[in-house]
């Protein structure tokens, strides 16, 4: 069918290439279209807006498979379940069994012979957290320019777990997630480890998701609050050491788990260069259609590569007990 002008509504010629690659709420392509230049110049006032936020929702989309795209190369690195078994009961439902507990250490994801949503509930179970500790800084890349401003969400589910875990584990009160604001006002709900309760959908309009999805809301928090979180804990570890007692599993976890954020940032910053043109996240962002997606591809692959050889390099230097002097030193994190 012919495309009609916006104003007029006679077939159109032309298109506003301001929004050529705008899209709706729903993630659709919308294109406006003139009949002539006359027209498109005398409807501009009216469509100067809706042309900002088909561009801002673009490019939040694109942050959306960014950062979906890196949280599994994040999840697959930091794997750090030694010994799981995967089964699928009479019932149908698949379980994961743990068998031992924590080595504190990056094992690598085994694969389970998993595909599709259940490989990623599987990943995603493994590092719900990761979205607002290990990829922080890949989250204030990706939104730079896009996002006005994003807090952090935690919640209680509507729906239950994909995947059920044996034993159960003891995992923090509630869900965690972003809520980015746009400058045209709207807000989103941006959920990388949504596979975990079956969601295959990263970005929404934050009223869908809130009603499709939300139980009830614990805590609202600033953008930074989980990083200041995560080194308080390294407080009380470091005091620990101070006082001689040992290293414990809890004290281990922690030392892990910020390692992950350490490495995370490192590999980031590891697979940008303006040779790969664009400097950071914000610039692959705003690639054009025909570069980005060939663009993205390599730097996942770089992403990968960069985190499994500072993995390897961790270990050799000798884990997380490589980390216990300077941590008791103060010098470090």
């Amino acid at each position: 069918m012919a495309s009609l002008c916006q104003l007029c509504a006679k077939p159109a010629h032309s298109r506003c290439g301001g929004c050529s690659e705008g899209l709706t709420n729903d993630c659709d392509v919308c294109v406006t279209s003139y009949c002539s230049k006359a027209c498109q110049q005398a409807d501009w006032p009216t469509h100067k807006p809706e042309c900002k936020s088909k561009n801002l929702r673009k490019q939040l989309y694109r942050a959306a498979d960014v950062l979906q795209s890196a949280f599994y190369v994040v999840a697959k690195a930091t794997w750090d379940y030694a010994e799981v078994q995967a089964e699928r009961g009479s019932d149908g439902q698949r379980r994961m069994h743990i068998k031992s507990e924590p080595v504190h250490r990056f094992v690598g994801y085994p694969g389970f012979d998993l595909t599709g949503l259940e490989e990623q509930a599987v990943l995603a179970h493994g590092n719900a957290m990761a979205q607002v500790t290990k990829m922080a800084s890949m989250v204030q890349q990706v939104f730079k320019g896009t996002v006005a401003n994003y807090e952090i969400i935690v919640m209680v589910l509507k729906p239950g777990p994909l995947i059920q875990w044996l034993p159960l584990e003891c995992k923090p009160p509630g869900y965690y997630l972003y809520r980015a604001k746009l400058a045209d006002k709207t807000v989103w709900a941006l959920d990388l480890a949504g596979a975990v309760y079956g969601n295959k959908q990263s970005l929404m309009p934050w009223t869908s998701f809130s009603t499709q999805y939300i139980k009830s809301t614990v805590r609202t928090m600033e953008a930074g609050y989980m990083n200041w979180a995560v080194n308080a804990e390294q407080l009380k570890v470091h005091a620990r050491l101070l006082e001689g007692q040992p290293a414990d599993c809890w004290a281990k976890n922690n030392i892990l788990a910020q390692v992950g954020t350490e490495l995370s940032d490192n590999a980031l910053a590891a697979s940008l260069s303006d040779e790969h043109g664009y400097g950071d996240l914000a610039g692959l962002m705003k690639l054009p259609a025909v570069k980005f997606e060939r663009a993205l591809e390599e730097f996942l692959e770089r992403l990968t590569m960069t985190f499994a050889q500072q993995i390897n390099a961790f270990h050799k230097e000798g884990g997380v007990y490589s980390k216990l002097p300077a941590l008791v030193a103060g010098a470090w994190p």
